[in-house]
């Protein structure tokens, strides 16, 4: 369902107008699935933005590991966390879209 919502996000939606019917049938799921899994899109969101949170703490534990703070496991670190954020982009716009209401 996650990466279903992250799918319709890539495409223009946006996240308020996204509706739970349209979030199961881009899964290929129905709505009783849907909330088998999550009770409403705010807890899709907030597992969602758990998964990201988990990416992040994984890419900067590989440089954080390295007592000697090597460069180069800065520069992966780094790197491998752009390349997350470029890749889920719609789902970290979904994040600060709904982080005003």
């Amino acid at each position: 369902m996650i990466e279903a919502t992250e799918r319709l996000l890539a495409r223009g939606s946006a996240y308020a107008d996204l509706t739970i019917e349209q979030i199961a049938r881009e899964a290929g799921q129905s709505r009783t699935s849907f909330y088998f899994l999550f009770s409403d899109k705010r807890e899709l969101l907030e597992a969602a933005a758990g998964e990201l949170t988990d990416f992040v703490a994984g890419a900067a534990e590989r440089w954080l590991a390295d007592p000697d703070g090597d460069r180069a496991a800065l520069e992966d670190a780094l790197l491998t966390l752009a390349h997350g954020f470029i890749e889920h982009a719609p789902l970290l716009r979904a994040v600060v879209e709904t982080s005003t209401y």
